[in-house]
């Protein structure tokens, strides 16, 4: 069948829970029906599809020679997301297989289209299962959600990706793609550079490292209306005073940034004072010092500010990935052959390409996200400048060199 960058990404954001833009998590019915979904679509294109127990989905094309690329992000999305982020890199790279389908040119390599699952860690909060999986960093038994406690045992016990008889596939690096040589990853940009300057391509040239803290802090519970102030343990007051000093602490590390995304109040009842707060810290820098010194800072004002005792879980600790320098100067000098506007960049988000980094030579690739707009449902980029990075990576494919 014809392939479409523009039917795939439309009919795939179909499969999402109720509510505004797009929701689509680990281990639900929406998920287990896109991935049959892209399934069905690298079918149709003619490739070989494989898939685990993760939800992982690969589509293989074979070249003249063994050795592969794969190309493709991730499915899954955050909370009422947009319908581009990850889709993006899964569609440009089924436009790139199925334009040396339509041609009938034999590959120089054989090429891989990747799908993978749990990237953004909303369902189980340590993120990227599928590519820790397919680099062998997996650890079943510690992979859950750091707040409700919700294990990854528990959700591939109910088989979500094996119930058709599908999913039995070793999808590692070690295993059906023992041949992979390279991962390229094209994705939206998410900062609003591009959109910003013009321009069509990013190249980018390193991933920031990532640093995801759960905190809760326990105090006593009492009533709002009979306990005097200076008689109080308030669990909400000492996570007030280390929320509003987490931007002032990043602010002395020179391109990190501190988020606190996560709040949760217990019992939350408007006359009690709590008896715990839960909060989380997401922390980012191309430093991993600079991370690791500000992560330390965030955990050294927990233990001071908290009026009886605390938990501070670390469910994320990804180290900053330079890409690939060879692969970066190849696209780069595609793009500027093809008269693309492009800029070499920086990461700010993580991505599966920083686990793939560690194993693989690996590039990234970004279109423009218009204002920069990014997991939310007003989240657009441009057809046009997805077939332009396919452009891009078809050129790279065609004159690889080994």
């Amino acid at each position: 069948m014809a392939y479409d960058i523009n039917t795939f990404l439309n009919e795939l954001s179909h499969y999402s829970q109720a509510g505004p833009g797009v929701t689509r998590l680990a281990f639900t019915k929406e998920s287990q029906e896109a991935r049959n979904y892209i399934c069905r679509v690298m079918e149709g294109v003619g490739l070989n599809v494989k898939t685990d127990i993760y939800g992982t989905i690969a589509g293989h094309l074979e070249g003249q020679r063994k050795e592969s690329v794969i190309i493709g992000s991730h499915y899954d999305s955050v909370v009422h997301g947009g319908m581009y982020d990850g889709a993006t890199g899964i569609a440009i790279g089924l436009a790139v297989a199925a334009r040396f389908r339509k041609n009938g040119k034999m590959l120089p390599c054989s090429l891989d289209i990747l799908a993978t699952n749990d990237e953004e860690g909303v369902r189980l909060s340590n993120a990227f299962l599928s590519s820790k999986s397919m680099c062998s960093l997996l650890d079943v038994k510690t992979y859950k959600n750091a707040v409700t406690g919700e294990c990854l045992a528990s959700c591939l016990d109910e088989g979500w990706y094996s119930q058709d008889g599908k999913g039995g596939d070793d999808l590692r690096l070690g295993g059906a793609l023992k041949n992979a040589i390279q991962y390229i990853e094209p994705h939206i940009e998410q900062g609003g550079i591009l959109w910003e300057n013009g321009e069509r391509i990013g190249i980018v040239k390193h991933i920031v490292g990532l640093t995801r803290l759960y905190i809760t802090i326990y105090g006593l519970g009492n009533h709002a209306g009979t306990t005097p102030m200076e008689l109080r343990k308030d669990p909400m007051a000492a996570a007030g005073r280390v929320i509003g000093l987490i931007p002032d602490l990043a602010a002395g590390y020179k391109g990190a940034v501190a988020t606190v995304g996560q709040v949760f109040v217990s019992p939350n009842v408007s006359n009690v004072i709590p008896q715990k707060v839960e909060f989380s810290v997401d922390i980012r820098s191309a430093s991993d010092q600079d991370r690791n010194f500000l992560a330390d800072q965030v955990k050294l004002l927990v233990a001071e500010e908290s009026p009886i005792h605390f938990e501070i879980a670390q469910t994320l600790n990804e180290a900053a990935v330079p890409m690939n320098d060879r692969m970066v100067r190849a696209m780069e000098h595609i793009c500027k052959a093809k008269g693309i506007p492009s800029r070499v960049m920086n990461s700010g988000a993580g991505h599966d390409a920083q686990l793939f980094g560690a194993f693989l030579d690996t590039v990234m690739l970004f279109v423009p996200s218009r204002y920069g707009i990014s997991h939310s449902p007003e989240e657009y980029s441009r057809i046009e400048d997805m077939d332009l990075a396919a452009d891009v990576l078809e050129d790279y494919i065609t004159n690889i060199k080994f």
